[in-house]
C-alpha cells in the first residue's frame, strides 16, 4: 500500500475498517466492545490511530458513530409508539402543518445541493459539489433516495383558521365566572395562532409560493 501510495503520489493513507468497535444502549451503556487486537495490529504494521471525534470534522469522510435500529418487527403504527415523547408530538406537529415527505426528482437536485451547503457553513463540514449528488442519483438508482421533508402553507394555514374557530366557539360556550381561567387560557392560544397565521401569510407572500422544502436526507438500501 505504501509503495502505491507513493508511486501515485500520495502524501497520507488512511484506513477506517467496517468493524464495530463498541455497541451501546439508548442509555449509553456499553453492550458490546471488540476485544480483537486489530488497532495494536495496525499500529505495529506502522499506522497511527487518531483516536474517535465527536461531533463534526470538516474533512471528516466517514460516519465513525451510526444509531441502528431494528424495525423488522414494527407496523407503522408500533414503530411510531416506539419514540420517545418528544419525537411522538414532533410527528402529530409535523402532520398538522401539512409537511410531507417525497422523492426528488434528478432536476430537482439543487435544491437538495443548497440544503446541504446551508447545514455545512452551519455545522462547518465539508460538503460535496453538485455534480456528487447527481452521479449518486444516476449510479444508485433504486437503491437510494433523495428524499425531502416539504410544507404545505395552505394546509398548515387552514388548519391554524380551525383551531381559532374552536377556541372561539368554546369561548363562546364559557359564560360561568368560574371558567373565566379557562376563558383566558383559549384567548392566549387564539393569539398565539394569530401570530403564527399572519407569519404564513408573510411566507407565502415573501417566497411567492404555497410550498417549500424544509428538510432533506439520503437514503440507502
Amino acid at each position: 500500500l505504501k509503495t502505491y501510495i507513493k508511486r501515485n503520489g500520495g502524501i497520507q493513507l488512511e484506513i477506517s475498517p467496517n468493524i464495530d468497535y463498541k455497541i451501546y444502549d439508548n442509555q449509553y451503556n456499553v453492550s458490546y466492545e471488540n476485544d480483537s487486537d486489530l488497532i495494536y495490529t495496525m499500529k505495529k504494521c506502522g499506522f497511527r490511530h487518531q483516536g474517535f471525534p465527536v461531533g463534526y470534522e470538516k474533512q471528516q469522510s466517514i460516519a465513525l458513530w451510526q444509531y441502528v435500529k431494528n424495525i423488522s418487527n414494527f407496523t407503522d403504527e408500533s414503530l411510531t409508539s416506539s419514540f420517545e415523547k418528544d419525537g411522538i408530538y414532533s410527528l402529530k406537529k409535523a402532520n398538522s402543518f401539512g409537511i410531507k415527505i417525497r422523492n426528488l426528482e434528478y432536476n430537482e437536485l439543487d435544491s437538495f445541493k443548497s440544503l446541504t451547503s446551508s447545514s455545512a457553513q452551519l455545522h462547518n463540514f465539508h460538503d460535496k459539489e453538485l455534480e456528487y449528488y447527481q452521479l449518486f442519483y444516476k449510479y444508485f438508482g433504486e437503491k437510494a433516495d433523495f428524499l425531502v421533508a416539504e410544507i404545505d402553507f395552505s394546509v398548515y394555514r387552514n388548519e391554524l383558521i380551525e383551531k381559532i374557530k374552536e377556541l372561539e366557539l368554546k369561548i363562546s360556550a364559557s359564560t360561568s365566572l368560574k371558567k373565566e381561567k379557562k376563558r383566558k387560557e383559549y384567548e392566549n392560544q387564539i393569539a398565539s395562532h394569530k401570530k403564527r397565521l399572519s407569519e404564513i401569510e408573510q411566507m407565502i407572500k415573501d417566497e411567492k409560493k404555497e410550498k417549500t422544502i424544509l428538510s432533506s436526507a439520503i437514503i440507502i438500501y
